[in-house]
C-alpha cells in the first residue's frame, strides 16, 4: 500500500512540472469558449426510424427488468449498512490543498449515498496571488460492484466553468477500499468531454485520499483524511496539490461501537 501511494504521488508531482497560473488558466478558459464545428449539414436517414421504434420499445422492456432487479439490490444493501454505514448516508466534506506552484485549491463537496446510487456537488476554488478560478461539479454515479470491502462505481454529469460561462459533460470512475473499520482508501478519475468543435479537452481530474475515522456518535462520524489532486485544463495547464479536510457522515443507519 505505501508503494502505490507513493506512486500515485510521484505521477502528480511529476505532472505539475509544466504547471501555469491561475491567469493563465483564466485565458484558455475564455480563448477556448463558445468553439463549434465547421461542418456542413445534418442528413437524415428515414430507414433508421423503424429500428429506433424497436430499440425504444426493447428499452422499456428491459428498464423494467432492471428496476426490479434494482430494488432488489437496493433492499440488500439497506441491510447490510447496518453493519458498514457507507451504503445510505450523507456526506459533507471542506477539504483544501495547496499547490507545488504556490497555489490553493479549496474544494468543498457534499455527496449523498443512496445505495445503487450516489449523487455529488463539488465546487473547485484555485487560487494564487493574482487570480481565481472556479468550476461547479454535479455528477451522478452507478455503484455496480459493492461486494465486500470494496465498491466501484461509474458516473455522469456536468462541469461549469465560471470564467467561461461554459458548462460540459463531465463522466468517470470511481472506487472505495474499507482495510478496517476506521480505515478508507478512495481513488477516483473523471474528466470532461465536449459535444462540438475542437478537440481540447477542458477538464480532466485524479484523486486519491485516505480517510481516518477519529469519532463516532450513534449515526454521526467524523473522518480526517489526506491526499493528492492532479487536475489538467484544456490539454496543458497542470494544477497538483496535497490535499487534507474534513469528513462528516450522516448514516441512515447507527455505528456500531468499537
Amino acid at each position: 500500500m505505501k508503494r502505490t501511494l507513493l506512486y500515485i504521488l510521484l505521477i502528480c508531482f511529476c505532472s505539475s512540472a509544466g504547471a501555469q497560473t491561475i491567469k493563465d488558466l483564466n485565458k484558455a478558459a475564455r480563448d477556448n469558449s463558445g468553439k463549434r464545428p465547421q461542418v456542413g449539414g445534418s442528413q437524415y436517414a428515414g430507414s433508421n426510424d423503424a429500428f429506433a421504434a424497436y430499440m425504444l420499445v426493447r428499452s422499456f422492456i428491459w428498464m423494467g427488468q432492471g428496476m426490479l432487479q434494482l430494488g432488489k439490490e437496493q433492499s440488500r444493501l439497506a441491510k447490510r449498512n447496518k453493519e458498514e454505514n457507507h451504503l445510505y448516508s450523507l456526506e459533507i466534506r471542506p477539504q483544501a490543498g495547496y499547490g507545488l506552484r504556490s497555489f490553493v485549491r479549496l474544494q468543498p463537496q457534499a455527496r449523498a449515498n443512496l445505495g445503487c446510487f450516489s449523487v455529488d456537488l463539488k465546487q473547485t476554488i484555485l487560487q494564487d496571488a493574482n487570480a481565481e478560478f472556479k468550476t461547479l461539479g454535479l455528477m451522478f454515479w452507478m455503484n455496480f460492484w459493492n461486494r465486500g470491502r470494496f465498491r466501484l462505481r461509474g458516473g455522469a454529469g456536468s462541469l461549469g466553468i465560471n470564467t467561461s460561462g461554459e458548462t460540459f459533460f463531465q463522466y468517470g470512475l470511481g472506487a472505495e477500499f474499507h482495510p478496517s473499520q476506521k480505515i478508507r482508501l478512495e481513488l477516483e478519475a473523471s474528466q470532461t468531454q465536449r459535444m462540438y468543435g475542437t478537440e481540447t479537452r477542458p477538464f480532466r481530474d485524479l484523486n486519491f485520499k485516505v480517510h481516518y475515522h477519529f469519532w463516532t456518535k450513534g449515526i454521526l462520524q467524523a473522518s480526517v483524511f489526506g491526499g493528492a489532486c492532479s487536475q489538467q485544463f484544456y490539454n496543458g495547464l497542470d494544477f497538483t496539490s496535497l490535499d487534507a479536510g474534513l469528513n462528516f457522515r450522516l448514516s441512515a443507519s447507527k455505528f456500531r461501537q468499537n
